[in-house]
């Protein structure tokens, strides 16, 4: 089926607005972070690719792992905390 004029228009019109629409969500997403539009977002990420290269995979997992094991422990001192004050409404 051939594409009209009139319908290539339509579908290049929902394209733009959908990417107009993408940029402004990503423009009010990192615009409370301090990065400025597209061009903020992409040196940003230019920076943390160029730093991460220098670190090796492994120890980023590593990293990633830790980060992980602690968050759990946190969730389990919070839960043991919480115990302690139910305890302590109970005996007071």
């Amino acid at each position: 089926m051939p594409l009209t004029a009139r319908g290539a228009r339509r579908r290049h019109r929902a394209a733009l607005e959908a990417i107009a629409q993408f940029t402004e969500e990503l423009r009010r997403r990192l615009g409370g972070d301090g990065v400025d539009g597209i061009d903020g977002a992409f040196a940003l990420y230019e920076h943390l690719r160029t730093t991460l290269d220098d670190i090796p995979r492994a120890r980023v997992e590593e990293v990633c792992a830790e980060i992980a094991r602690l968050a759990r422990w946190l969730g389990d001192a919070l839960g043991r905390l919480e115990d302690l004050r139910r305890v302590k409404q109970v005996v007071v």
